[in-house]
């Protein structure tokens, strides 16, 4: 339940249900909870904790939230596990905009993906670490990661955290000077918020969105008054 409400744009009300949920936990034999699932329940929810935090406005929380799920897989050796919490802890790390997501992390992640057979996760690690190379100015071997990573998802055939995928695609386009195609991609990622349900992302879609019309229009002005001064 708390991911659904996480997915569907409600951030309190699914972080008071990982709460809840991390309190039931609490009280169940730890080895029960791995044997049935294949991984700790409390890795996701942990990092469905932490996104929440971080867009109810709690930066430092969901950094502590985000580090404990990847502490926690980490000691169980729980390979689905790290594969989610060390993807979760990118998203984090371009959440708050702490710098440049690590080389090293970022390539460990995306390898212990495709190890495990995560289509999903190798190619969100692909399109988060290709988005931070675009942002600090390495287009080119930046755009040949998101593009690596575009083609790994549509392998996984799945749309969750497709709209916040294509805002990081947006994003990239209007860092690289492409305003038109950013709109584009803006464009279609709300249609697949309406689609899909998927509005945790909505807001920053619609941030973005503002941002690049507004470059439109200071472009459009520039140009106008270009040909109003010349002779």
């Amino acid at each position: 339940m708390a991911a659904v409400m996480f997915h569907c744009g409600e951030p309190r009300a699914a972080y008071e249900l990982t709460v809840g949920g991390l309190a039931t936990y609490d009280a169940l034999p730890a080895q029960t909870a791995f044997d049935q699932y294949g991984q700790n329940p409390m890795v996701p929810m942990l990092c469905t904790q932490a996104i929440a935090l971080w867009l109810l406005g709690y930066p430092d929380q969901a950094r502590r939230r985000s580090q404990a799920a990847v502490q926690l897989a980490t000691d169980q050796i729980a390979p689905f596990g790290i594969v989610v919490a060390r993807g979760f802890f990118m998203m984090m790390q371009q959440c708050v905009r702490a710098g440049m997501v690590e080389h090293g992390w970022a390539e460990h992640t995306i390898l212990l993906a495709s190890e495990y057979g995560s289509h999903v996760w190798e190619g969100i690690g692909q399109i988060l670490w290709g988005w931070t190379l675009v942002e600090h100015g390495q287009r080119e071997v930046g755009w040949a990661q998101l593009h690596q990573g575009e083609s790994r998802l549509r392998i996984g055939e799945g749309e969750t955290f497709q709209s916040y995928v294509l805002w990081l695609l947006a994003d990239a386009y209007g860092r690289s000077q492409q305003v038109v195609t950013a709109l584009i991609t803006v464009s279609d990622a709300l249609t697949l918020v309406e689609k899909s349900g998927e509005r945790f992302w909505e807001a920053e879609l619609y941030r973005l969105r503002g941002e690049l019309t507004l470059a439109v229009a200071r472009e459009e002005k520039s140009q106008k008054a270009n040909l109003t001064s010349s002779p």
